[in-house]
């Protein structure tokens, strides 16, 4: 009969004998393994040190350049485009949208705003150890 996971993880950690199937040997080595202690420890310090690297790291950061010039470079492509092949948007069905251009600039600036917010907050968390 051939035991169960539960049962063999079970017997082996109680000590018990189990039958020499390939998952019971297997299990009995796991088991074995986590029993060990590691020899490796971590510094005393460590979560200082990375917080503070990263502290120094996003300092340093030119995230804001990088969106801005990805941002501008996509807008230039996509000027370039629609000029060379003389593109004409058929909103078909959206086209009840095309009266609300604002909305649309509204939406754009409000999600930057949360991305640019939860950046921070995310930041903050981390800065704070939580």
């Amino acid at each position: 009969m051939k035991n169960t996971e539960e049962e063999l993880q079970q017997k082996i950690e109680q000590g018990l004998s189990v039958d020499h199937s390939l998952d019971s040997l297997l299990y009995q080595k796991v088991y074995s393994a986590l029993k060990q202690e590691t020899e490796f420890q971590l510094p005393a310090h460590f979560a200082d040190k990375l917080i503070d690297r990263l502290e120094s790291r996003s300092n340093k950061s030119h995230d804001h350049l990088w969106i801005a010039l990805g941002v501008g470079a996509f807008a230039i492509a996509a000027g370039v485009t629609i000029y060379l092949t003389g593109f004409r948007a058929n909103l078909g069905i959206f086209r009840f949208l095309s009266g609300y251009s604002g909305l649309a600039v509204f939406g754009v600036a409000f999600i930057l705003g949360l991305q640019l917010l939860d950046k921070k907050i995310s930041y903050r968390k981390l800065s704070a150890g939580l």
